[in-house]
């Protein structure tokens, strides 16, 4: 019987998320190991979920678009990382920031090793962030996946 209509039958109820071993999270339905795949992100009150097929690598974060320090990059991020948000100038420099560090915390995720690894070892520079920087300084905040304009208010950004 598929999972879906099992809970359909049995409610919520029966459905518990655990940690794994390796901190990622799993997904028990009635008690058993339900087949698929999970991860989560919390921000400030929000809640992001992404589900797939057992053994699908999957990681997502939510953030917001805020101020970090300078020394915020050189304290996460790899050195190609850190060029790229000096390309990406002081006018997207927050945006471009939650965009790479969402996107490494779901690179992370994915690799179900979370913050425990070294943040700087995994390198996400590569794919979709040459794409933006690809983009003029004008259509930069347009870019990638639906997220807008970055504005004075606070905006989430999922990867």
């Amino acid at each position: 019987m598929r999972l879906g209509a099992r809970l359909e039958r049995a409610g919520l109820r029966n459905v518990e998320i655990r940690a794994a071993a390796s901190g990622a999270p799993k997904v028990f339905f009635e008690g058993e190991c339900a087949p698929l795949s999970l991860s989560l992100s919390h921000r400030a009150g929000l809640g992001a979920c992404v589900i797939g097929t057992p053994g699908m690598a999957l990681g997502c974060d939510l953030e917001f678009v805020e101020p970090h320090s300078a020394t915020f990059a050189a304290d996460y991020f790899s050195t190609l990382e850190q060029e790229l948000v000096m390309a990406a100038g002081l006018v997207n420099r927050d945006w471009f920031l939650a965009l790479l560090w969402s996107a490494k915390e779901s690179a992370l995720k994915a690799l179900q090793e979370g913050l425990r690894l070294d943040t700087r070892s995994v390198n996400v520079a590569d794919g979709f962030v040459r794409t933006v920087l690809a983009t003029s300084a004008r259509d930069l905040p347009l870019m990638q996946n639906g997220i807008s304009r970055p504005t004075e208010a606070r905006e989430p950004v999922l990867a």
